[in-house]
């Protein structure tokens, strides 16, 4: 560990270090901590205001920043954790197939949308209109027949069964805020019956009406929709639970 100002020119704007502060009563705590070189200190939160100058660090070292999840990795971990706990195994599938496909492929596909959206099409219910989508339908076959796709239609890869077009994009997880205990009492409730149901209500219209749904299929996997919506309201955001605890963003309404 070494805190010289010589050292510290070294560090970049916004790099992590672990150091090791001195507060105004004369403690010492060890922290992780993000170096600020217009302050020539340290700020307790990457993005929050409260920092500490250089002079209250006694002494620190460069954190090693874990390296970021690619694309494949991130959702091969969503598919994984959907099978660990037996839910929505349809996307999971879907998501698989997709990292087989690989990347480049799906941005390919992608650009194959972008291109319909671009083309002017022939008047509706006219011979023009019908040879236009032949030929819209053509290349789409085209590009699964190429990638061995199994999917039902060509932008299945990219919606996975949603209104957004995002499968070429990072997978957007999040917590689910629900009590521990209702999840755990809905999980039992699917087992037993084939249906489980947890919710939460916000107190007021700052908040956010919560709630998640287990129904079990014949095959004995388990369908699972999450949902937060705004306060005494059917629209807000929606999701693929992927653990009793994680979901998968899928669309808002």
């Amino acid at each position: 560990m070494t805190n010289t100002k010589e050292a510290r020119a070294e560090l970049q704007d916004g790099q992590k270090v672990k150091a090791r502060i001195q507060n105004n009563w004369g403690g010492v705590f060890e922290k992780n901590l993000w170096y600020r070189k217009n302050i020539d200190g340290v700020m307790l939160s990457k993005k929050g205001r409260r920092y500490y100058y250089a002079s209250a660090i006694l002494e620190y070292e460069v954190s090693e920043e874990k390296p970021k999840q690619t694309w494949e990795q991130a959702w091969t971990a969503v598919a994984k954790s959907m099978r660990k706990h037996n839910m929505n195994l349809d996307m999971a599938n879907a998501i698989e197939e997709n990292v087989r496909i690989g990347l480049p492929a799906l941005l390919e596909l992608k650009e194959l949308e972008a291109l319909e959206w671009k083309e002017q099409r022939p008047p509706y219910q006219t011979p023009e209109y019908d040879a236009y989508m032949k030929m819209r339908d053509e290349r789409y076959k085209a590009w699964q027949t190429k990638y061995g796709s199994t999917a039902k239609y060509a932008t299945y890869h990219l919606s996975l069964g949603t209104q957004n077009h995002w499968g070429h994009q990072m997978p957007r997880v999040t917590t689910m805020d629900l009590h521990k205990e209702f999840v755990e009492v809905a999980w039992k409730q699917c087992l037993e019956t084939g249906k489980g149901y947890a919710s939460q209500s916000a107190r007021n219209e700052k908040g956010r009406d919560r709630s998640l749904e287990f129904r079990k299929l014949d095959d004995g996997t388990v369908k699972a929709w999450y949902s937060s919506e705004y306060y005494n309201c059917g629209n807000g955001s929606y999701y693929a639970p992927i653990s009793m605890t994680r979901a998968l963003y899928c669309e808002d309404d």
